[in-house]
């Protein structure tokens, strides 16, 4: 008969004493005079073992004391008259095997197992209870205050423990005791900065690897985790209170999770808290914040509210919860409310008429500011910026975007629009063309060239005419004409006027300027320029007046700079640039001119004629100065500004491949860097400005 595996427990009498034991049974062969290499085990323990032995199985090759017997022929008889009893059931060939007794019954299974060649004579024993029993005993002495070695204090409740425990749980511990600190040398210390209950709780998490955590409870228990540094446990707590987040919680769970390094739990406390601000700004917890947690929350775009207002009616509610205490620190929080969302409507007959606001000094110099930005529409360029922020946040149904105007109206359908911008088709039959917008959100264009159509120019209506877009009906609506067509002019708006300088008709260069009154739908002539210019110089109005910079007249590239006074009707030749450039662009931030790029040659230009250098004119002191060089020399591209930030797009570079890239400068920085968002992908020409927009709509 051939055994695969035989596995035994056995309870054997031996006079008035009993025997339990467990062995493993591997043999290929017969019963008889099988070797074999047995594998004992235990209930709850297990070891393994390898030996160089090939003795057969008998009593002689293998120590009686392994089996709990005395002699080395008992275990042979022993063994045969458990054999006797073996019934091989289906494959797995399970064997019982039972032996008539008043103490002792016998159970074996049989599997396949190793040859017995080899009997062991080392062993790897692995005692699975061994560290729960431990955690036990630690438990037990903890409890009964047995063996302890140290005392700690907490609000003058003491515990003692154990040091070892203490450190092998704690980063914080086991530096306090296994260093040359005093604390190493104390028999009782006293920590500060955690409460009785949470340092009860740490301590049966030590003991016992367990913890109940609860809402009484989690902070202070947090708070004891990160002064223990058990990341395990605080992660722990984290996960608690990610499930517990209510609109009455969010902001204590919020700024406690920023506290503790809680990632995942800012980011949902935060959520609410943005998501939910009409609610959450009404309770109590946001009342008794400190400023910098105020300022914290309200300086957010991410701030979930339809209108500004809003936010300043609880910033209000916050300064009179103590108004003592806060009104030294009123103007710093102030100054994070966006004024420029507000109406003035609403500055005027409820900011300005509240005490709190309207009788302290900075304040009042904040709300100057947000007039001066809503009465002088057209002049935002030349305000300080950083005094008015006017980005909406996100509940707010508008936004400003750059609004892209391209002739490219067959391609509009795949292009995705965002809330970062959105493109529109200019008019029909116009190419390339002059875009402006004014302080009323109203954007124009009109048609640099006239457009060949059917082998003649079309000119009739729109030769020189003027287009309005109209946001609502998504439509370009046509405007009066100028009296004197041209092409290659540039425009510019001042004082919510639009202004046609210089150009061409036909073969003749012009210094006429016409002015268009957009309340009346009339072109005027105003004075013309100090000298003609036909091409490639650009219109741009800064601190009450207008200048036309550089271009090229009928011979040569222009350093000029013409500047013109709307109330004397008059121009002046102020200070030339430092380089002479046409095809330049030009963006004005800071109540700066910035000059950029362009060429410095005529007609067909190559790389070599590219300008990679900037020009920054100051009208007041009426100066010239190098501003940031751009990374590569181009001409003829467009810019927009944003909350300060000059954006560039397109133009060219002399080469026929053209890389389309994207710069951006930020107010005060030495360096442009490459703005690589998501941006439309249309080809010149086109327009580009900034234009407040609805979110829905496209």
């Amino acid at each position: 008969m051939t055994i695969a595996a035989m596995e035994t427990s056995a309870s054997l009498l031996g006079g008035s004493d009993e025997y339990s034991y467990s062995y493993r049974v591997r043999d290929r062969r017969s019963i008889s005079g099988a070797s074999t290499t047995p594998s004992s085990t235990s209930t709850g323990s297990s070891y393994s073992s390898t030996t160089s032995s090939t003795a057969p199985y008998s009593s002689s090759s293998r120590p009686s004391s392994s089996y709990g017997t005395s002699g080395s022929g008992s275990h042979t008889v022993a063994l045969a008259s458990m054999l006797a009893g073996i019934e091989v059931v289906g494959d797995k060939q399970q064997a019982i095997i039972e032996r008539q007794g008043s103490k002792a019954k016998l159970r074996a299974k049989l599997e396949p197992q190793d040859s017995l060649d080899n009997f062991p004579d080392k062993y790897k024993f692995e005692d699975n209870k061994h560290v729960s029993e431990v955690v036990h005993g630690l438990k037990s002495l903890y409890e009964q205050g047995a063996l302890v070695d140290v005392t700690l204090i907490v609000d003058d409740e003491e515990f003692p423990c154990h040091k070892c425990v203490l450190a092998a749980s704690s980063p914080y511990f086991n530096a306090m005791f296994t260093t040359n600190l005093a604390e190493s040398r104390q028999s009782k210390i006293r920590l500060i900065g955690i409460d009785a209950p949470s340092m009860r709780l740490i301590l049966d998490y030590a003991y016992t690897s367990q913890i109940e955590i609860n809402e009484d409870n989690v902070q202070g228990l947090m708070l004891a985790v990160n002064m223990f540094q058990m990341p395990t446990l605080r992660d722990a707590c984290a996960r608690f209170l990610e499930k517990h987040i209510t609109v009455s919680n969010a902001i204590g769970i919020y700024f406690f999770a920023v506290a503790h390094n809680c990632d995942k739990l800012e980011e949902l406390a935060k959520t609410v808290v943005m998501d939910n601000f009409i609610e959450v700004c009404k309770e109590e917890e946001f009342v008794t914040l400190g400023k910098d947690k105020v300022i914290d929350i309200i300086a957010r775009d991410e701030l979930n509210v339809d209108n500004e207002e809003v936010v300043y009616e609880s910033v209000m509610a916050w300064a009179k919860h103590d108004p003592d205490s806060r009104r030294a620190d009123l103007a710093d929080v102030v100054s994070h409310i966006r004024f420029g969302l507000i109406s003035p409507y609403y500055i005027h007959d409820v900011v300005e008429r509240d005490r709190i606001v309207s009788h302290n000094k900075g304040c009042q110099q904040i709300i100057d500011s947000a007039l001066q930005y809503h009465v002088l529409r057209d002049r935002r360029q030349d305000l300080d910026m950083t005094k008015v922020n006017t980005t909406a946040r996100k509940g707010m149904p508008f936004a400003d975007m750059f609004v892209f105007l391209t002739n490219m109206s067959e391609m509009l359908s795949d292009i995705k629009q965002t809330t970062a911008y959105r493109v529109k088709a200019l008019p029909e039959l116009m190419d390339d063309a002059e875009c402006v917008i004014t302080g009323e959100n109203n954007i124009y264009t009109m048609a640099k060239q006239p457009t060949e159509y059917s082998g003649r120019r079309l000119y009739s209506n729109r030769r020189s005419g003027l287009f309005l877009f109209d946001q609502f009906e998504k439509k370009w609506l046509p405007r009066a004409a100028m009296n004197v067509g041209r092409c290659n002019f540039s425009l510019a708006v001042l004082d919510g006027l639009i202004y046609a300088v210089g150009g061409c008709d036909g073969d003749d260069t012009l210094s006429s300027v016409e002015c268009y009154n957009p309340a009346t739908n009339i072109w005027k002539q105003t004075s013309p320029m100090p000298q003609a210019v036909r091409f490639g110089h650009k219109a741009v109005a800064v601190g009450g007046r207008l200048y036309c910079i550089g271009g090229e007249s009928e011979d040569t590239v222009l350093d000029a700079l013409f500047c013109f006074n709307p109330r004397l009707d008059s121009w002046d030749t102020v200070a030339n640039m430092i380089l002479p450039r046409t095809c330049a662009s030009v963006a004005v931030t800071n109540r700066e001119i910035y000059v950029i790029g362009g060429s410095v040659a005529m007609g067909e230009v190559g790389p070599e004629n590219m300008l990679k250098s900037v020009e920054i004119y100051n009208p007041d002191n009426n100066e010239w100065r190098f501003g940031p060089e751009l990374p590569e020399g181009r001409m003829s591209f467009v810019t927009a500004v944003l909350g300060g930030t000059i954006h560039i797009f397109g133009g060219e570079n002399g080469l026929e491949d053209c890389e389309a890239k994207v710069w951006k400068l930020e107010s005060n920085a030495t360096e442009w860097e490459e703005d690589k968002g998501t941006w439309p992908p249309i080809a010149a020409p086109f327009c580009c400005l900034v234009a407040r927009m609805s979110k829905d709509s496209e």
